[in-house]
């Protein structure tokens, strides 16, 4: 996978899912909710949900998401 940063490998009995960094930065949410976005880039998106607030809703049901694919027994690697 030249030069592709795996955060996570999620197994259970029938799957395997790799979940990469390169993914979870391709949405602008996804990458905030991932904790991958500079100070800068936060405090905008933050701004503009405070402009918005009727995303923060969709912004938080991601927020959950993303935490729960990092808790449990999920095995976590960086490349």
């Amino acid at each position: 996978m030249g030069g592709t940063s795996i955060l996570r490998v999620i197994q259970n009995e029938n799957t395997c899912l790799i979940i990469m960094k390169e993914q979870l930065e391709s949405n602008v949410i996804t990458k905030y909710a991932a904790g991958l976005m500079s100070k800068e880039e936060s405090r905008k998106l933050e701004d503009w949900l405070k402009q918005n607030p009727q995303f923060m809703n969709t912004v938080a049901i991601i927020q959950q998401q993303v935490r729960a694919m990092s808790s449990d027994n999920f095995v976590l690697t960086s490349k």
